[in-house]
């Protein structure tokens, strides 16, 4: 049973908004039990003692958000960053690029070992962050094509640049 710490939340409750989602944005960077790849929508992960860094792939996608040319009104699409990532670093977390011992199903029950699986895992978790995570923590927006199509496209939101920057959020 959870039951949380009462000055700390007493705090965060007290602050202001900025400051309370700054404080989740960097909780959620920082947490190594929150495995996000675990979480990706059809994605199916086997727990057979493999272990992936939920921190090293979040700080890389971070470290290449960054990397964006920072504007707010700038849009990018999910594929072509997807593609950036592939093309640039496809180990991002996969630091000994070992593609066949890691056991992840697909929702179908079919393996997705092997680098030509790329896209199904390591494209699935960059999509995953940039439109749920990182959007639940304001750090981007998506565009979304129509009503009931997934998101293909994102842009950062002022508190993101300043998240990803680590400088403090604008006020108005």
């Amino acid at each position: 049973r959870l039951k949380p710490d009462r000055d700390p939340t007493r705090n965060w409750l007290q602050s202001q908004p900025t400051q309370q989602e700054r404080l989740l944005q960097n909780s959620w960077r920082a947490d190594p039990t929150w495995n996000d790849l675990w979480h990706v929508p059809g994605l199916t992960p086997q727990p057979t003692g493999w272990e992936n860094s939920p921190l090293l792939a979040r700080a890389k996608i971070l470290e290449y958000l960054a990397q964006l040319e920072a504007a707010p009104n700038n849009w990018y699409a999910l594929a072509d960053f997807v593609a950036l990532v592939k093309r640039v670093d496809p180990d991002f977390q996969r630091p000994d690029g070992d593609y066949e011992s890691w056991y992840i199903q697909d929702e179908q029950g079919q393996s997705l070992m092997g680098f030509d699986r790329w896209d199904q895992v390591e494209g699935a978790l960059i999509r995953y962050l940039l439109t749920q995570p990182l959007l639940w923590l304001g750090v981007t927006e998506v565009g979304l094509p129509g009503e009931t199509s997934p998101p293909t496209s994102f842009r950062l939101t002022p508190a993101g640049i300043a998240f990803l920057k680590n400088e403090p959020v604008a006020t108005l």
